[in-house]
């Protein structure tokens, strides 16, 4: 027996809205607004092992996170998703894009390299400073609304 009520639409449309959702904020460098947000357990450890293996110096890890912390929290550029802005190239073997295609999480990784990518060859500290200023007040953000529910 199913002791749970039956929840309302309004409800159902806000869980199936806001599932998955990470706190988001816009940044606007010059004329480009770029939408970013905290990241996903999964997206750390990709993070981590571009910095990782990037670098490789443990002392200097954090610094080193900079860059793929920005493509792995990046939404969007002047409301363009990153979807939209690293489509699979036609030159791409067939092939791999069947398997990229069949493989969420394999897209998904695909993507967040073209965006490190991008951010390593055409942006500089002037854009990554505000950008990774705003990831880190939304992870702090992230780490208190956890601490209060914490302490329910």
């Amino acid at each position: 027996m199913n002791d749970k009520a039956k929840r309302h639409q309004i409800l159902r449309d806000m869980a199936a809205e806001m599932n998955g959702r990470h706190i988001q904020k816009d940044v606007v460098v010059e004329k480009w607004t770029f939408t970013v947000r905290t990241i996903k357990p999964v997206e750390s450890d990709w993070v981590m092992a571009k910095a990782e293996n990037s670098y490789g110096d443990p002392a200097k890890l954090m610094m080193f996170q900079v860059r793929p912390l920005i493509a792995a929290s990046l939404v969007a550029i002047n409301g363009v998703s990153v979807e939209q802005l690293f489509e699979l190239p036609d030159e791409m073997s067939a092939a791999v894009k069947e398997a990229l295609l069949r493989d969420d999480r394999a897209l998904r990784s695909w993507r967040r390299d073209q965006v490190l990518e991008f951010i390593g060859e055409e942006l500089q500290e002037e854009v990554l400073a505000p950008l990774w200023n705003a990831i880190s007040s939304l992870k702090e953000r992230q780490v208190a609304a956890e601490g209060a529910l914490g302490k329910v």
